[in-house]
């Protein structure tokens, strides 16, 4: 048995912001069209927002820029279908005619490139593979984050006359840190100029250390 598809009877394009969600509608059997902003930019709001459309097939469309995510999840929860567009292909089809670009600008060129069969779309990811991006990329972040800290604790310890080299990361390195006693006096825990001191960089190191054996713990749990 074939299931029959309900036609779609609102369609809609977001244009999403972190303060706030500008939207234009169109209802296609009446042709009125309703345009507005959610505020604040949220789950609560952007769900008080969609009950309105309850019972009506909708269909809406936006740029999968940030916040895109639970845009789409509360789109679908609510029960419309989600179409997520490219930023890049979506904003060369503006044309080459300059024109100020506003939220309302860009609501009513994702609306128009989706009743014309034009929009560019991008990939909606399942929730599951959605879930292993967002892990891998924050996992990502942290690793960088962690170098960061590493390669500031390195050039503040040359800066104070440690010799390059030391690696503050590893256990002989804070020995050898521990160790050192020709720091001159600006950068001993008492006087520092800067806000750093021996004993703050060598508890600095020990953290960044922990972080780089909780990372080995969690990979070996995931195998």
């Amino acid at each position: 048995m074939e299931l029959e598809e309900v036609p779609m009877q609102i369609v809609g394009a977001l244009d999403v912001h972190r303060r706030q969600i500008t939207y234009k509608t169109l209802a296609l059997a009446s042709g009125e069209s309703s345009r507005g902003r959610i505020s604040p930019a949220a789950r609560e709001p952007l769900r008080q927002w969609l009950e309105r459309f309850d019972g009506l097939a909708g269909e809406f469309v936006l740029e999968g820029t940030t916040g895109w995510r639970f845009v789409v999840e509360e789109i679908e929860r609510a029960g419309h279908l989600a179409r997520l567009a490219d930023p890049a292909e979506t904003a060369a089809r503006r044309g080459r005619k300059r024109r100020a670009k506003t939220d309302d600008a860009d609501c009513e060129l994702q609306l128009r490139l989706l009743l014309a069969g034009e929009l560019p779309e991008a990939w909606i990811p399942p929730a599951g593979i959605l879930e292993l991006r967002t892990r891998v990329r924050l996992r990502k972040t942290l690793i960088d984050q962690r170098t960061a800290w590493l390669q500031r604790l390195q050039a503040q310890l040359f800066h104070q006359g440690v010799p390059a080299g030391l690696k503050p990361g590893t256990a002989a390195g804070r020995d050898a840190l521990a160790r050192v006693s020709c720091l001159p006096r600006a950068a001993r825990p008492s006087s520092c100029t800067c806000g750093c001191s021996t004993s703050s960089t060598v508890s600095l190191s020990r953290s960044t250390a922990r972080c780089g054996r909780s990372r080995a713990a969690n990979r070996a749990a995931a195998r």
